[in-house]
Order: structure tokens, then C-alpha cells, then sequence
């Protein structure tokens, strides 16, 4: 009875916990060697053809993308526009 008792207050404590994830998708790059992953936009289209964008409000936006070897993550702070 005790073994059993202490058996279901292990598992209320450390058996079930919940866990939330989005899922990251990546597209394929087949734009050459033409988007420099330098962690900015080099020009307009850079990251247009090789991400997949995911937006957070006025927050961040992320970009992902892969050239087979490599990921890729573009985490880009829109709403700070100066650093200190």
C-alpha cells in the first residue's frame, strides 16, 4: 500500500509534464552561392528564396534555411532599430 502510494506521488511530481514546440520548416536553396549568410540582408532577396519566415508581432521575425550541410536561422529584431 505505502510502495503503491509513493509510486503514484513519483509520477503526479515527475511523470507527466507537458511540452509545446512549433515546428521549424527550412525550404531548399537552389539560388547558387548567392545569399550570403553573414547574419544580415545583404540585398533585398537575399533570404527571400532560402527561408521560410515566421513573424512574432512587431517583435522578430525568423528566417530559416539550409544549403545541405548547413542550418541556418536569421533571427532579425525589427522593433530595435538602434544598439547602445
Amino acid at each position: 500500500m505505502i510502495k503503491g502510494m509513493i509510486v503514484i506521488i513519483l509520477l503526479g511530481v515527475f511523470g507527466f509534464h507537458l511540452v509545446y514546440a512549433d515546428q521549424i520548416l527550412t525550404t531548399y536553396r537552389d539560388d547558387g552561392n548567392q545569399t550570403i549568410f553573414d547574419g544580415k540582408w545583404t540585398f533585398l532577396q537575399e533570404w527571400k528564396r532560402t527561408s521560410y519566415n515566421t513573424s512574432y508581432g512587431d517583435t522578430f521575425v525568423v528566417r530559416t534555411g539550409h544549403d545541405h550541410k548547413n542550418l541556418y536561422v536569421l533571427i532579425d529584431f525589427t522593433a530595435q532599430q538602434k544598439f547602445s
